[in-house]
């Protein structure tokens, strides 16, 4: 493969000049932390540079998020209407490079989810006409883009972090309103006072997580127990029960209230 480039051009990207027409040069680079990632893809060709575009995508690791920067890349071209006759997708890491180009095996079934897409991406450019090369470059030559990943990153942190604040405000409200809630015991299972004036009062449950209100049961009676795991907020008959039985609000939901997806 890098033996049919111009010299140098498989270690580090060439400059606007040095680009014939019809080939795109496309840097890529990612910015992960704690399943966040921030990504910037830049465009270049003969005497043009596109603007770089930036993303924001989940992922298992650095390298699964490195991956997907090249998968995002690859999908950049195919928004491109002039002609294109080669593609060189350039990307400073190492283990993404050799998974590309079959020197190592994943182990991670994520990892070869997203290699699959890659292989896909290729596929579909091939298809098209378009040459396509997976190039690794020194970091040095990614500086930009991968300050621009990492600004992304950060904002959709702060994005997440406001998310979070926002889900604290509601769980607080519904343990202010759970301390006007009666709570009382029959056959082994819990009821909370309706204070609507409703006919029956609301069955409640810690486990599975429940409750026969109408805001419970139109936000995530339908829904599966790891779902409610994994999204759901109490409402305050829930917090009222978790008071009753001296259990932590914040303990049980600690998990909703803090998913960073």
């Amino acid at each position: 493969m890098g033996e049919r480039l111009p010299s140098g051009w498989e270690r580090k990207p060439p400059i606007i000049d040095e680009i014939p027409k019809g080939v795109y040069i496309v840097q890529c680079d990612a910015g992960y932390k704690n399943g966040i990632t921030g990504i910037s893809t830049l465009v270049r060709t003969a005497g043009k540079e596109y603007k770089p575009q930036d993303y924001s995508r989940r992922n298992e690791g650095p390298i699964h998020a490195e991956l997907s920067a090249i998968c995002i890349a690859l999908k950049r071209l195919k928004n491109i209407r002039q002609p294109v006759k080669v593609c060189i997708v350039y990307t400073d890491c190492k283990y993404a490079y050799y998974f590309l180009r079959e020197l190592w095996v994943p182990r991670r079934d994520y990892i070869q989810e997203i290699i699959n897409n890659i292989i896909g991406e290729i596929n579909g450019l091939e298809d098209c006409g378009i040459e396509v090369f997976i190039c690794h470059t020194k970091s040095t030559s990614n500086k930009r883009i991968d300050r621009r990943a990492g600004k992304k990153r950060k904002e959709e942190e702060n994005r997440k972090r406001a998310q979070i604040d926002e889900r604290i405000e509601r769980v607080e409200r519904a343990i202010i309103a759970s301390r006007k809630i009666v709570i009382y015991e029959k056959g082994g299972e819990y009821f909370a006072i309706s204070e609507s004036g409703a006919s029956t009062d609301y069955k409640v449950s810690l486990v599975p997580l429940q409750c026969e209100c109408p805001w419970w049961t139109h936000q995530w009676g339908n829904k599966a127990q790891y779902i409610v795991k994994a999204r759901a907020l109490p409402c305050k008959h829930i917090c009222a029960l978790a008071g009753y039985l001296d259990k932590g609000v914040y303990q049980l939901f600690g998990l909703q209230i803090g998913r960073m997806d």
